[in-house]
């Protein structure tokens, strides 16, 4: 018998018998391409996320520039200085703490700043009659946000806040749109480009991004 295992790393391992000819395993896993590159790319898909760690000095991209993380001692509290990410804590070489105060640093960032943005374009749609939508956010590794034309609710994803302001912009400016048209129709398109003209540009440079998982 032949059998072939996908490691987690995407190595392939094949057992046989010691008399079965190299020739054969070979043949044996090239007429497995198929099944061996849709494992790898499900693999891919699944595989948990390493979490950033906030460690002296580590580099942060957050709205399209590299914040540099410092750690101090003194009562808790996450603050952004410049391109400084100053992250005080009791003890700064407790690891876990300092990556549960960034991660609340960084969900009510994102919070807040998707709160002012889309206040900033819902004005735009205002011919449309559209409802003013229920915002969430949360950490997406598919997608960058999503509507829910029924109950008018947009969830962003938190990964956005890597990138530069205004394709956060673009993706709030598409969610909207969809509270006007469901699909990613001709029309739907059509009141994208009319309320940002430059859509098509804003989303170039979300692609070019710098975004990490």
């Amino acid at each position: 018998n032949l059998n072939l295992r996908i490691r987690p790393d995407g190595s392939i391992a094949v057992s046989s018998a010691a008399w079965v000819p190299a020739a054969t395993v070979d043949d044996f896993v090239r007429s497995r391409a198929g099944l061996i590159g849709t494992a790898r790319r499900r693999w891919q898909t699944e595989r948990p996320q390493q979490a950033f760690l906030p460690v002296q000095g580590a580099a942060l991209p957050c709205l399209g520039r590299t914040l540099t993380i410092q750690l101090r001692q003194g009562k808790e509290e996450a603050r952004c200085e410049g391109n400084r990410l100053l992250l005080t804590l009791r003890d700064p070489a407790d690891g876990q703490a300092a990556q549960r105060l960034l991660e609340r640093w960084w969900k009510e960032t994102c919070r807040q700043l998707f709160a002012a943005l889309t206040a900033k374009w819902f004005p735009r749609f205002e011919r449309w009659n559209i409802p003013k939508p229920v915002l969430r956010t949360r950490r997406m590794s598919s997608r960058w946000g999503s509507c829910q034309p029924r109950t008018a609710a947009i969830t962003l994803n938190e990964r956005l806040l890597h990138a530069p302001v205004e394709c956060v912009e673009y993706i709030i400016v598409h969610e909207l749109a969809h509270l006007v048209q469901p699909d990613h129709s001709p029309a739907f398109h059509a009141v994208v480009a009319e309320v940002m003209p430059d859509w098509k540009a804003r989303r170039q440079r979300l692609r070019e991004a710098v975004i990490p998982q």
